[in-house]
């Protein structure tokens, strides 16, 4: 994946396909609900939830990502965004080690409100690894179940070597303006270990990849046609920011990645 992202980006300016590999490797996929078994076509009335709030004034994410904006599904440079942060998070030694779902539904979180949500959530977060003298990032993507309604994906990076207990997690959700509970959040290693990418490289990636495949399931039809997407779900209909990285995942580090990846053979 490394080699692929850096040669697209010797090639565009900004954003270029990552062409995920069809490899179905078992992902620490989170708990979304009871029936994770729903078909692509048994999800599709998740696209007619109406979810629409009416809009405050204001922003959120930049004036593209306004609170009101609403769509529905993730455009090419979105999920092209997604996999560079994976990317990106591993080259510079931040790899992404947990995968963590917020049902921020659940949590009693309007869908109009939970942009800003994950924006005090992942403060929380980083408040957290500053205090203690470690390193942050995470990519995330926001989507709505017919069963678990709106809820967010998180792939994130803390040290190997942190234990994150549940309290600590009640603790960010609670601050961040929702009301935990059992079923709001659910926090896996990816790859099985949270120093998976150091103690095993290659399996670590694979998973890696699948992860990235899942988090842009709900891409539209032409960009997972152009990404060659094996698993497709629709995302629902989101009403503000429907993605976003941690600044130091964000775009400025295109050269960085293009400038490592040279010889690289994931």
């Amino acid at each position: 994946m490394r080699a692929r992202l850096a040669r697209i980006m010797q090639n565009r300016d900004s954003y270029g396909p990552s062409q995920p590999s069809e490899d179905n490797s078992r992902i620490p996929r989170a708990r979304e609900g009871r029936d994770q078994g729903e078909s692509f076509e048994s999800n599709t009335h998740a696209r007619r939830r109406d979810n629409f709030r009416t809009p405050e004034k204001g922003t959120w994410g930049g004036a593209r990502n306004r609170r009101g904006r609403i769509t529905e599904a993730l455009r090419q440079e979105h999920s092209e965004g997604i996999f560079r942060a994976i990317a990106i998070a591993e080259l510079k030694g931040m790899p992404l080690n947990r995968f963590w779902t917020v049902n921020y539904e659940w949590a009693g979180i309007d869908d109009s409100e939970a942009a800003a949500f994950i924006g005090r959530l992942l403060a929380q977060c980083h408040r957290y690894a500053r205090a203690r003298g470690g390193v942050f990032a995470a990519v995330w993507v926001r989507e709505i179940g017919a069963t678990n309604g709106g809820h967010v994906h998180i792939a994130l990076h803390f040290p190997a070597g942190w234990k994150l207990s549940g309290p600590k997690v009640r603790k960010w959700i609670n601050a961040a303006g929702g009301e935990y509970s059992a079923k709001v959040s659910d926090m896996r290693p990816i790859g099985g270990r949270l120093d998976c990418a150091r103690s095993n490289p290659g399996h670590y990636w694979a998973n890696a990849e699948a992860m990235g495949n899942y988090m842009v399931k709900g891409s539209a039809d032409a960009v997972a046609v152009e990404l060659g997407l094996v698993t497709r779900k629709p995302g629902g209909r989101i009403i503000g920011k429907r993605w976003g990285r941690t600044q130091n995942l964000w775009n400025s580090c295109s050269n960085f990645l293009t400038n490592n990846c040279d010889g690289a053979t994931r």
